[in-house]
């Protein structure tokens, strides 16, 4: 069974295309041509259909092999192209497949015709394979760095990326949500903005360590208490982990943090609640428990004074 093979043959001589024709159906190819031999034509059929080969003679009198191979490649075609002429030399051959020709054949001496068509056509085969290849896995990367950015933009705890110089880069809703602030209001802005004023100095210190190598890459990755400031100014207490990531020559650091004011008030609560416990039953009588209580509910809390009101044997307070 022929093979088909869609053909666009730039040529002055209609008995030249036709020989070329009769030795691709004596290869066993079915070709389907179009031949041309003005450069309008010749954009014409470029435009308006897809080409498995094309073949062009170096010398016309009004158009050239070498002008519609020019015309082939700035449209961005890698269709194959294959010079023939009757009078080419090695040298101007040379130039010609330097320009972008796949190969070149000499009119009235076909032996060399097969092969290239078939050298160029598998070729080509490949190529389109591998661009079709090349475009799944661009999309499929796209895909995934869309979903990774949904993935960050709803994530729970903040995640915060910034540049070498600590300025904001991202900012996630997370982050919008712990910190109050908007992504438009801190993007650009050195990462101080978020931190209480006695602890930037020794943030600053330990990123540029551990941009420079200074400190160990997985204890930087662990998570750690650290302490954040919020739009209104209130300090909260925080556990967060930076990662680096360098990329093209730039370094990004990114800060994953989640806010910890809740698990510390319990804690805190439970801690005072076994002091209690423990105070207490180490007391003698009720009133030596209740003053223990309330030493350690002012110790825990900060309170300057607390009293207890009990009643007594009349039935008053």
């Amino acid at each position: 069974m022929s093979m088909p093979l869609q053909v666009l043959v730039v040529e002055d001589s209609d008995d030249d295309c036709t020989l070329l024709l009769r030795e691709l159906k004596r290869g066993g190819y079915a070709p389907s041509h179009r031949r041309v031999d003005t450069p309008e034509a010749f954009a014409d059929a470029l435009d308006n259909q897809k080409w498995d080969i094309i073949f062009g003679d170096y010398s016309m009198p009004q158009f050239s092999g070498t002008q519609a191979l020019s015309m082939t490649r700035s449209r961005g075609l890698d269709t194959p192209f294959i010079i023939v002429s009757g009078t080419i030399g090695e040298d101007t051959a040379v130039s010609a497949m330097r320009a972008g020709a796949q190969d070149y054949i000499t009119k009235g001496s076909y032996k060399r015709l097969l092969p290239a068509v078939e050298r160029r056509r598998t070729g080509s085969t490949v190529k389109f394979a591998l661009r079709r290849e090349q475009a799944r896995a661009q999309v499929e990367r796209r895909a995934a760095d869309d979903r990774f950015r949904n993935i960050l933009t709803i994530a729970a705890d903040a995640i915060v990326a910034i540049d070498e110089d600590q300025r904001i880069t991202l900012f996630n809703r997370g982050a919008e949500r712990i910190f109050g602030y908007t992504n438009d209001e801190v993007s650009g802005q050195l990462l101080d903005i978020l931190l209480p004023s006695h602890a930037v100095q020794a943030h600053r210190r330990q990123i540029k360590d551990f941009a420079h190598g200074a400190v160990n890459a997985r204890s930087m990755n662990d998570r750690r208490e650290v302490s954040g400031r919020r739009k209104n100014g209130e300090e909260f207490p925080a556990e967060a982990s930076i990662s680096k990531l360098m990329e093209n020559g730039r370094t990004t650091f990114t800060v994953i943090l989640r806010d910890i004011t809740e698990r510390k008030r319990t804690e805190q609560e439970l801690r005072l609640l076994q002091s209690i416990t423990r105070a207490a039953s180490e007391a003698g009588d009720v009133h030596a428990a209740l003053a223990v209580t309330l030493d350690k509910v002012g110790e825990t809390t900060g309170w300057a004074l607390a009293q207890a009101w009990v009643p007594n044997a009349a039935g008053t307070v």
